[in-house]
């Protein structure tokens, strides 16, 4: 049956070349049955050949693809690993890191029950604001105080401190926050919030002021009694967070904090963020330790300052 529709078929394509009447002539017919046979014959044996040849082919290619598959899954696991192991490393150039900074000469005698109070707390980070324009300044020779500003004759911005008696109290200190809050930052000129280690509160003579030091009833004048790790403690609203009884309360670390101690640079405009990104690799990206500079949408939310990606101690 289906020859004959072939055969039909050719009859009716040959009329329009050699327009004969029909009927058509039997031999002529069976001389097409026997030509649309051999064709379908050559066309079985041609199907043959063709499977013949395209089976290895697909299987080579079927083969191909799953060492393909097989590859790129090896590479994922190498990546994989590769991404554990750094990120394992870093963990430990970060611990190591924290544990130098927590050794370093000049800390305070019982700074072991400091340490374990400021960890029973969760207190990962601390904060010092800044201005922009004053960060390479700081990642190179790190936080220094008034005076050592003042003697160099380095341009300072404004900072009230209530009474020019406070100032000279606290000219030889560099402040720190345990919260950024907006308060404290709203009034600096393209101000940026700088993300510290804890263990810089730990230097020996660190004040613990349970306020804004410029408020008249806070005293500073008698050290000794802010310097106790139950002032510390006495910042906080209880035993065991880290919620604080005054949200503008200081800590005044004498001397200068390294550098070193800097984990992340948090910015909040964009035109700084993009200024700083585009300056970053020729400014900041040969300093010996890294520091990651992130965009925050708020100074109220510290834990938008991410953790730098990148140390080496």
């Amino acid at each position: 049956m289906e020859h004959d529709r072939l055969i039909e078929g050719v009859l009716r394509d040959l009329r329009y070349r050699a327009p004969l009447p029909p009927p058509w002539p039997e031999a002529f017919r069976a001389e097409a049955r026997e030509f649309v046979v051999a064709m379908a014959r050559y066309a079985d044996e041609l199907e043959l050949r063709l499977r013949a040849w395209a089976e290895p082919v697909w299987r080579d290619y079927g083969d191909e693809l799953r060492r393909q598959d097989a590859d790129h899954l090896e590479q994922e696991a190498r990546a994989t690993a590769a991404q554990r192991e750094a990120e394992q490393q870093r963990a430990m150039r970060l611990a190591d890191r924290t544990e130098r900074l927590w050794q370093l000469p000049g800390m305070r005698p019982d700074i072991a029950e400091l340490r374990t109070t400021i960890e029973r707390r969760e207190i990962t980070r601390v904060y010092h604001w800044t201005e922009a324009k004053n960060l390479e300044s700081i990642l190179q020779h790190g936080l220094r105080p008034r005076r050592w500003l003042r003697e160099r004759r380095v341009a300072t911005s404004f900072h009230s401190y209530g009474s020019p008696a406070k100032a000279r109290q606290l000219e030889d200190y560099v402040g720190v926050m345990l919260r950024s809050h907006e308060g404290m930052i709203q009034h600096a000129h393209d101000p940026i919030v700088l993300e510290l280690e804890p263990a810089v509160i730990g230097v020996a003579g660190t004040l613990f002021v349970p306020g804004n030091s410029a408020r008249a009833d806070l005293d500073v004048t008698n050290r000794a009694s802010l310097t106790t790790v139950e002032a510390f403690d006495a910042l906080f609203d209880d035993k065991a967070g880290d919620w604080l009884v005054d949200w503008q309360s200081e800590i005044w670390i004498p001397g200068h904090i390294s550098p070193l101690s800097i984990m992340a640079v948090g910015v909040r405009a964009a035109e700084t963020y993009d200024r700083l990104i585009a300056a970053w690799p020729r400014q900041f990206a040969t300093w010996p330790h890294a520091v990651e500079l992130a965009f925050t949408g708020t100074w109220n939310v510290p834990s938008m300052i991410v953790s730098v990606d990148d140390i080496r101690v």
